[in-house]
């Protein structure tokens, strides 16, 4: 699996004080023994995605986590943080988490679990679903195919998002009945989300590339 980046717990000692600087307020999510700053999560399809989150403090106190961009996120998807310290079990996604912390925490006190199937719900309930043939996603190792096999010819909106909801590339309008559209895009092994959205029908097919 690919990550986008490693969690930097220390710099160079600064003028006057011996050894290399540690005592930063952090927050990581870990895989195995290593411990990243962002895109850890594992593909939840089939089951709950569940990962360890350690938080560490410049002074002892009380703090505060706030879930960001929640409102991306399908209206059925469940994103909860867990205090083990505590055994308290939060829904993150409704409202930030307040708790008292010491400077000497140095192992993973929270658990980040996002459901299984994140995607329920992502289809507009006022809209009608698309025919799953009329819409197939294809891919190699430079990018995406994206084959439109539809009734009549269609103004359609193509979409790309990734589990944040966060837009992948530009979206791409087509006025076609039949028409393959390509998207360039270096493989990262990462859930995306290729909604292809009509004057009225619209659907979403998963694909990890």
């Amino acid at each position: 699996v690919e990550y986008d980046a490693y969690k930097i717990f220390q710099t160079p000692g600064y003028v006057g004080y011996p050894g290399s600087y540690n005592k930063y307020t952090t927050i990581s999510t870990k895989s195995g023994n290593v411990d990243y700053s962002i895109n850890s999560l594992p593909f939840a399809i089939t089951q709950n995605a569940v990962i360890p989150v350690l938080a560490k403090v410049m002074a002892s106190g009380q703090y505060t986590i706030t879930g960001q961009d929640m409102q991306l996120l399908p209206p059925g998807a469940c994103v909860t943080l867990k205090d083990k310290l505590l055994n308290i079990v939060h829904n993150i996604k409704a409202s930030p988490y307040v708790f008292t912390m010491n400077d000497t925490t140095s192992t993973a006190r929270f658990e980040l679990t996002v459901c299984a199937d994140i995607t329920t719900g992502i289809n507009d309930n006022n809209a009608a679903v698309l025919s799953d043939q009329s819409v197939l996603v294809k891919q190699d190792i430079s990018g995406i195919d994206v084959d439109l096999n539809f009734d009549k010819v269609s103004n359609a909106k193509i979409s790309v998002t990734n589990i944040l909801g966060q837009k992948i590339v530009e979206n791409k309008k087509v006025n076609a009945q039949n028409e393959t559209v390509r998207f360039g895009l270096e493989p990262k092994n990462q859930l995306l989300f290729i909604t292809v959205e009509t004057e009225n029908k619209k659907i979403t097919k998963k694909i990890i590339h």
